[in-house]
């Protein structure tokens, strides 16, 4: 039996329940924090069962206190089931004491209020264990862990406090576009299109490709800025375009002219999308730093550092005409901002790799054809959140499987690149 455990900062309980959904995970994902733990059960990555030992957190005081049972019919239901050595739910449903109905509009309930209870919390620690109690196997109730995640997120946390019903309408409607496919992804730009076009060309110079960038002043000024910034730390510094693009290659040109492309097009909202850039910038240099620790290309770990909050942006222009609350403005871009980006990288004609990178950034476990690389930026990307990554040293060697005096030279870089980032935008 496999067991897997770890800091909720590592993995998220919104990225804990789509892992388990999208592998079609059996087991038990136990959420402890703030003095409490939740068992979520899954079967086949549907959610059968949830239990907590909080008050009025139990499925059967719930189903009392809502008058589907009464006290009586419930102690029946508990004791014949546990004789029989079937699940509750099934005796009940199975004897027409209550009906399915009844049961999911319930553990809804609960398991919602679960979720919105763990999205405040400031810390806590899960554990997913390949085993399920055999008292909830098998059982009638199968939900899908994402809307229920997705429900929590667009209601209000404080007890007694009426949702907004026309936010919530709003919300989802968005998440049928995304599902649907139809969302206004951004134009591929005109940069964009012209260093696609010229990639193909083996036999192309630098200068020239020197010379196509030159046509957008501020791109090319970005260029020479990251090229001449700390994490190169070059001797001397770069004047020369092509000279810079040798150095950075051309994979990295592209990813800086996109992300440019980005910050420009929602100069509205550049206030919202500037930091985005900037932690997406310092992500992609520590990717670049810890890619050969894992044998993996730099320069593909810099593209994909780069591109891998690219969802953010296009979901900050995106929102700006919802009328949204600020909590569920920021939830509705953490929740959706890989399928989004994976969109863009698609669109964009990114290769398979990036494409994979940017969905599956939060969720490494899930990755197929690039499982390194993702698990790559999913440890830079939150080494790029922490600013106490050095501490972290223990952890992300037995992460990645590298020496410890590597991993601490790579981290003692990282403070000095901080304030790079600011040259992308």
């Amino acid at each position: 039996m496999r067991t897997i455990k770890g800091d909720l900062g590592l993995m998220e309980l919104p990225e804990l329940l789509q892992w388990a959904e999208m592998g079609q995970k059996d087991g038990t994902l136990v959420i402890s924090g703030e003095g409490a733990s939740r068992y979520f059960f899954f079967q086949n990555g549907l959610l059968i069962y949830f239990f907590s030992k909080r008050e009025g957190e139990q499925l059967g005081e719930t189903l009392v206190s809502g008058g589907f049972l009464s006290r009586s019919q419930l102690i029946k239901g508990l004791n014949e089931s546990k004789k029989l050595g079937i699940p509750f739910v099934t005796y009940l449903i199975a004897n027409n004491m209550i009906t399915e109905e009844s049961v999911c509009q319930a553990l809804n309930g609960l398991i919602k209020a679960g979720i919105s209870d763990i999205l405040q919390w400031q810390e806590g620690f899960f554990e997913f264990k390949e085993s399920i109690p055999e008292s909830v196997l098998n059982g009638p109730v199968q939900l899908n862990a994402s809307q229920l995640l997705f429900r929590s997120a667009v209601e209000h946390d404080e007890a007694g406090e009426e949702g907004d019903q026309q936010t919530e309408k709003i919300l989802e409607d968005f998440k049928r576009r995304i599902d649907s496919g139809r969302i206004e992804l951004p134009p591929t730009p005109d940069m964009m299109e012209k260093l696609n076009r010229i990639s193909q060309d083996d036999s192309i110079s630098f200068k020239k490709i020197g010379k196509i960038i030159m046509a957008d002043q501020i791109l090319a000024s970005k260029i020479l800025k990251v090229v001449n910034s700390p994490f190169y730390n070059l001797v001397g510094e770069i004047t020369s375009l092509s000279r810079a693009i040798s150095t950075i290659g051309l994979s990295s040109v592209k990813s800086i002219a996109m992300a440019h492309a980005l910050g420009q097009m929602g100069t509205a909202n550049h206030q919202n999308i500037r930091p985005v850039l900037q932690h997406s910038l310092l992500t992609a240099f520590i990717a670049k730093i810890f890619a050969p620790l894992m044998q993996l290309n730099p320069e593909e770990s810099f593209v994909c550092g780069i591109l891998h909050d690219i969802g953010k942006t296009v979901l900050i222009n995106l929102l700006q005409n919802y009328d949204l609350e600020a909590s569920h403005y920021d939830r509705l871009v953490k929740t959706f901002h890989t399928d989004i980006g994976y969109q863009v990288t698609k669109a964009w004609k990114f290769s398979s790799v990036v494409q994979e990178t940017v969905r599956l950034h939060h969720t490494p476990a899930l990755a197929k054809q690039s499982p390194k690389q993702t698990l790559l930026i999913h440890i830079a990307n939150r080494i790029a959140h922490d600013k106490q990554a050095v501490d972290s040293a223990d952890e992300i060697c037995k992460i990645i499987k590298a020496e410890e005096t590597k991993v601490m030279r790579a981290l003692q870089q990282i403070d000095k690149l901080r304030d790079s980032a600011g040259l992308l935008v």
